[in-house]
């Protein structure tokens, strides 16, 4: 038997009938055949059906379908899955070329040619140099790098910021005010104020501002009042270090600077303890050799 020549599901015939006459005919018959010759005819459809090789037992077992389909905007798409059996498969392949001629792509992996992306990017800037207006409404949070988009990384920024200050926060002293004017190391704060008293960009509680004081100066970050919750460290009424002008180049250098120096600290601690095991057994080597022990 042809299995080629066998007719579809009326469900899926149906769907195929509305794509074609824009009108779903609940009367539609077509064969496999016909079903996917309608797809065939789309230059830019590719799929197949085959069986599938399982590389690490070196055996073909069930089978897999594969579709790719390149989309108008220079992008392209692509599902594959296995089944047990051709007829599985090649249904499943059948249904999925139907969603996607719907415009359903849920669960479909989307490629974007570097080529075009580049291109879209230069027609996208050229159109904003020669329309400011434009340039305005674009959403910056939405731009990406092709790995993570500024909204992500801000949300980085956030927790990270969070989890280093959190930890800092759990190593001050019981007392936690100035002595004499000096502060602890890492001291850190939030608060919803300024050190000059104005509350953060002139908004009451829809801002504030997290500080910490390093040797190399002390770094600040401003974030929404949603987020107050995340800084688990001292509030205070206002912020205690005065703005010293720094730039978010100069927090860059002062935390790389704090960084390589913690580094240099740790591996002044680690030959400390290394040295001071080495000390302690042969204290302990004497002792015995002094009591006739060894």
């Amino acid at each position: 038997m042809n299995l080629d020549k066998i007719l579809i599901p009326n469900r899926l015939a149906v769907r195929i009938s509305k794509l074609a006459f824009e009108t779903p005919d609940p009367s539609c018959e077509l064969t496999w055949e016909e079903a996917f010759d309608f797809f065939r005819k789309e230059k830019r459809y590719f799929f197949s059906v085959e069986l599938y090789l399982d590389l690490v037992v070196e055996h073909y077992y069930g089978y897999e379908y594969y579709i790719e389909v390149h989309l108008k905007d220079g992008s392209s798409i692509q599902s594959n899955e296995w089944f047990e059996t051709y007829e599985e498969a090649r249904e499943a392949c059948l249904e999925k070329l139907i969603s996607i001629k719907e415009g359903k792509y849920d669960g479909m992996l989307r490629k974007i040619d570097s080529d075009k992306v580049e291109g879209i990017r230069i027609k996208l800037l050229q159109e904003c140099l020669n329309d400011p207006e434009k340039m305005s409404k674009i959403e910056t949070k939405s731009i990406s790098d092709g790995y993570h988009t500024f909204e992500e990384l801000y949300e980085y920024r956030k927790l990270y910021n969070a989890l280093l200050f959190n930890e800092w926060g759990i190593q001050l002293p019981e007392n936690r005010e100035a002595v004499e004017g000096v502060f602890t190391k890492n001291y850190v704060h939030k608060s919803w104020k300024h050190h000059d008293g104005e509350w953060c960009f002139g908004e009451p509680k829809k801002w504030f501002i997290v500080c910490a004081k390093l040797d190399s100066g002390i770094i600040t970050n401003h974030y929404k009042a949603e987020d107050w919750d995340l800084f688990k460290i001292p509030e205070t009424e206002k912020c205690i270090f005065e703005y010293d002008g720094h730039t978010p180049q100069d927090v860059l250098v002062r935390m790389k600077t704090e960084a390589e120096r913690d580094n240099v600290i740790g591996e002044m601690i680690r030959n400390f303890k290394i040295n001071e095991t080495f000390r302690r057994k042969e204290i302990v080597r004497k002792h015995k050799e002094e009591n006739g022990e060894i």
